[in-house]
């Protein structure tokens, strides 16, 4: 049987009203619960930078990333230096009505720094749609295939 949905769906003047309030990071140093070997180290834990935006309704949008050298080519020291060097004016105050629009922003101000910028679009993107109150259905199209037993003794074909 084949199933197919499209659900289209608008934003409401709604997100015109948020804006972000506060920003902070955290670095934390993870345990792994099952350590493993590459070919020259192993890893038992891990680096991680976490940002925590609050929009003015109270609504938290988190984000979180790996500024694992070998991995990014970004080590944490230059991830912790872009985010202390940070302009905050780029995202405290900011409408999240366009949260494409806010992040393109602020790539054109990490470029370099792909970990930070990571961390920040992923907790925009988290605040946005953790309260999905402003979601409304526009319309839903649902399709299907009956198997061919079914078609036949409904006399479809």
């Amino acid at each position: 049987m084949y199933v197919s949905c499209e659900v289209n769906y608008y934003l409401l003047p709604y997100l015109r009203k948020m804006k972000i309030q506060a920003i902070d990071f955290r670095l934390e140093n993870l345990e792994l619960t099952k350590p493993y070997t590459i070919a020259w180290k192993t890893v038992d834990h891990v680096e991680n930078l976490f940002c925590r935006i609050i929009l003015d309704h109270g609504i938290i949008g988190y984000g979180s990333c790996n500024p694992e050298n070998e991995v990014v080519h970004i080590s944490t020291k230059q991830t912790l230096e872009a985010k202390d060097n940070l302009d905050l004016d780029l995202i405290l105050n900011q409408s999240i009505e366009d949260p494409q629009a806010l992040i393109k922003r602020l790539q054109d101000h990490l470029t370099y720094v792909p970990t930070l910028l990571a961390a920040l679009d992923i907790a925009i993107s988290d605040a946005v749609l953790t309260d999905a109150s402003f979601l409304r259905l526009r319309n839903l199209s649902l399709s299907y295939l009956l198997p061919k037993t079914w078609a036949k003794k409904a006399k479809f074909e």
